[in-house]
C-alpha cells in the first residue's frame, strides 16, 4: 500500500511496525504496535484479525517478509510500500518517544 493511500485509511487498518523497539521510538506511524520481525512469528496471535493489517519497515523490504507470515497465518496483511522512508518523503507525520527528566513523552513529527 502506498504512504498516502495508508494515511487516508489509518482508521481502517491494524498497523504492524516490525522494527526494533529503538526504531519505532525514533518514529513509528500514530496507532502502529511495534511487533519486532523477531517476534512476530510467537506475537501474530495478539494482531486483531477484524482489519486489514499493513506491516511497516525501514525501507519496505523487511516488512514486505512479514506480511508475508502473516499470510501464511490466514490474515489479511499487505506492506507499506517504501516504509517510514516513503512516509517521512511525502511529509506525513510521525510520533516519536522522547525521554524528558526519565519519562517517556509523545511528540508529533512532521506533516
Amino acid at each position: 500500500m502506498e504512504p498516502r493511500a495508508l494515511y487516508d485509511r489509518l482508521d481502517q487498518v491494524t498497523l504492524i511496525d516490525v522494527r526494533d523497539p529503538q526504531e519505532w521510538e525514533s518514529g513509528h506511524i500514530e496507532g502502529s504496535i511495534n511487533i519486532p520481525l523477531s517476534s512476530l512469528q510467537d506475537r501474530a496471535a495478539e494482531i486483531p484479525q477484524e482489519r486489514a493489517v499493513i506491516t511497516i519497515c525501514d525501507v519496505g523490504r523487511v516488512s514486505a517478509a512479514a506480511a508475508a507470515v502473516l499470510r501464511d497465518k490466514g490474515l489479511d496483511a499487505r506492506n507499506l510500500w517504501g516504509g517510514v522512508e516513503a512516509w517521512t518523503q511525502d511529509a506525513l507525520p510521525l510520533i516519536r518517544l522522547l525521554s524528558s527528566g526519565g519519562e517517556m513523552r509523545r511528540a508529533r513529527v512532521g506533516c
